[in-house]
C-alpha cells in the first residue's frame, strides 16, 4: 500500500546493493518499490512513479534502460562498471550517477535533481 503523501520511486536493482543505499536514505521521503527480476518490469502496471533508478550491473539491464524512462519522468541511472559509465543517452529525463564518487556525493547529485523536478513540476502546473 502506498502512503499517498510520498512519491513513488521505480528501482530496478538486480544487485540489490544501490537499492538498500537508497531506501536508507530516501525511505522517509518516498515509497521506493524494487525490482531484482526481469520478469517484474515487464508487467504494465507502472503508473504513478516520481522517477526511476535504475543499477546497471550487466548488459541484459540495458534493456530497461528505456522502458523505464517510458514509465516514469526522470531516470537516474548508476553502474559500478566503468564499461557502462560511457553509454550516452539523447534524453534530457537520463542523469548518469558516478558511483566512483563518495556516497555523499551521489546523494548531493540525487538531492539536486529531485530539486529541479520539483521546481520544473511547480512551474509547469501554473
Amino acid at each position: 500500500m502506498h502512503d499517498i503523501n510520498k512519491g513513488i520511486i521505480l528501482v530496478h536493482d538486480s544487485s540489490r546493493g544501490f537499492s538498500k543505499f537508497l531506501k536508507s536514505h530516501y525511505s522517509n521521503k518516498f515509497t521506493i518499490e524494487v525490482h531484482k527480476k526481469k520478469k517484474e518490469l515487464v508487467s504494465n502496471q507502472f503508473d504513478g512513479y516520481s522517477f526511476g533508478f535504475i543499477n546497471i550491473c550487466a548488459y541484459d539491464d540495458l534493456i530497461y534502460v528505456k522502458f523505464i524512462e517510458s514509465k516514469v519522468k526522470f531516470v537516474f541511472i548508476v553502474s559500478a562498471k566503468k564499461e557502462f559509465n560511457e553509454i550516452k543517452f539523447d534524453s534530457k529525463k537520463v542523469c548518469f550517477l558516478d558511483s566512483f564518487n563518495l556516497k555523499s556525493d551521489i546523494i548531493k547529485q540525487i538531492n539536486i535533481q529531485i530539486k529541479l523536478m520539483e521546481v520544473n513540476s511547480t512551474i509547469s502546473s501554473f
